[in-house]
Parts: C-alpha cells; structure tokens; sequence
C-alpha cells in the first residue's frame, strides 16, 4: 500500500517537474547558447542526485557491465532527448511544444506491447485516434512551428525508448539508475558545447542550477513512478497534468497567449489521457 501512494504522488509530481523546467528553460537569454543547456542541464542534475546516491545508494556506484551498458543506451537516449526538447521549447510557446512532447505516451504504448508485454486495451487504443485529433488541431506543421514541432517528435520518441528501457529492468536503486543515465547523457552532450567556453555561465548561474533541480527531480520522481506503476498510466498522467501546468506557466510568468485551437487541441489530447488512465485515476 505505502508503495503504490508513494508511487500515485511520483506520478503526479514529476510531470508538474517537467513543467516547471520547461518555464526556466525559457527564461535563458539569446545570448546564451543553446548547445552549453544541451550539456548543463543532465550534467547539473547528476550533480544535484550524487549526494543521494552516496548517502542513500552507494553501492551503486560500482555498476556492473551490464549495467553499463543499460546506462549507456539510457544516457544516449535521453542526450537526444534532451537536445531536441531544448531547441523545440525555444521555436515555439511552451504550451503548445508540451501539448506535443507528452505525445510520446502514443509511442509508450506501441513499445509497452512489444517490449514489456503490456497489453493496450481498447481503451488506450481510441486513445491514440483522440489524440492524433487533437495535434491535428493544433497544427503543428504551420510553417511558423513546423521546426519546433519535428524536434519535439524526436524528442518524444527518444524519450519513450528512455522509458521502456528503465521500465524492463528490475531496478531497486532510483536515484542510482538516475544519477547514471544523466551522466552518461551529459557525456554524449559535452563535444557540442566544449567549444562555447561557458562565457555566460556566471550571468546566468541561479538558472542553470534551477534547470539542473527540476530536470533531477522531473526524472527521478519518473523513475521511482515507472517502477511503481505500468508505462503506460505513468504517461497518461503527465499528458494530463504537464501540458495544462506548461500552458499556465507560459502565459503568467512569459507572457505567452492561449490560442483558441491549442486550447481546443489540448482539451482533446487530455480527454486523451484521462480514456487510458481511467483505471488510475479511480
């Protein structure tokens, strides 16, 4: 029972994580590039989870082959991840680019199937024609988003595959598994930002280590959830909660409008997730 509480209260924290990321990403200035984020963000919140995997986990620092290279496709993963969700959350408001990120529940429950064994019902099943309704809604191929909208496909699909790895192990070590896969994420990221020479980081240092925060919480309370409950309600429930905390965020603290079809659009992709995630939310 203590379990599955402590699993409910990861699920519903980690997307409002994500969404408060989302909002800090964007508070970055122009003049800081793009490429330094791709490396700071994992490369922070590894630093941010090592004293818990130290006090908590220590043993996990001494990983296995095996485990090596589990982390080396999760780090390579959430790398591309991370650098496609990067450059669609500044193309377009952040509203619309996480209505669009959270789309990887779709590719979650194609994966489950195949690689979990973990039956779509029909339920889930009308949930995906729903949703595609709804991104067809928000159009994301304008020409004005088109860009953002490609990059966070291959973000959402990258990070699906994050989450069917983590999902088919048996880890009992949260911030362990965690701490690795954003170290090694933040490896993959360092030749694209090496050449920058962090010029901009001092201006910028309470937002870099406020991105770094989330980002480890965002992740290490979706961990914790996915090894609680199945992949699939783990993800409805961020398509429920992230896309309407993101749209709030945008439009208090950046002034960003709600446009009448991302409304409409969302509200679709939500009745969305609430048809796959009926029996969790009961």
């Amino acid at each position: 029972m203590k379990r599955r509480f402590l699993g409910i209260v990861a699920i519903l924290l980690s997307p409002l994580f994500f969404a408060c990321m989302s909002l800090v990403l964007n508070l970055f200035g122009p003049e800081f590039p793009l490429a330094e984020l791709h490396f700071l963000r994992p490369f922070v919140s590894a630093m941010f989870l090592l004293p818990f995997v130290l006090f908590i986990e220590p043993h996990t620092l001494k990983p296995t082959k095996t485990d090596v290279k589990d982390y080396l496709l999760m780090g390579l993963s959430l790398a591309i991840s991370i650098m496609t969700f990067n450059i669609a959350m500044v193309s377009a408001p952040i509203g619309t680019m996480t209505f669009l990120a959270n789309s990887s529940i779709f590719i979650v429950l194609a994966f489950s199937f195949l690689f979990l064994r973990e039956k779509a019902t029909w339920r889930e099943v009308a949930a995906i024609l729903v949703a595609l309704v709804g991104i067809a809604v928000i159009n994301p191929l304008e020409p004005v988003r088109a860009f953002g909208a490609s990059m966070m496909f291959v973000s959402a699909f990258t990070f699906a595959i994050l989450i069917i790895l983590i999902r088919r192990k048996e880890y009992n070590h949260r911030a362990g598994i965690t701490f690795w896969y954003m170290l090694f994420a933040a490896l993959f990221l360092l030749p694209f930002s090496i050449t920058t020479g962090f010029v901009h980081l001092l201006d910028y240092f309470w937002l870099v280590l406020l991105l770094g925060l989330f980002n480890a919480l965002g992740y290490l309370t979706k961990t914790y959830a996915l090894k609680c409950e199945t992949a699939n309600l783990t993800q409805a429930a961020a398509l429920i909660i992230s896309p309407i905390a993101a749209t709030l965020l945008g439009f208090v603290f950046l002034g960003q409008s709600l446009m009448l079809n991302v409304i409409v659009g969302g509200v679709i992709i939500i009745a969305a997730g609430l048809m796959v995630s009926k029996e969790f939310l009961g």
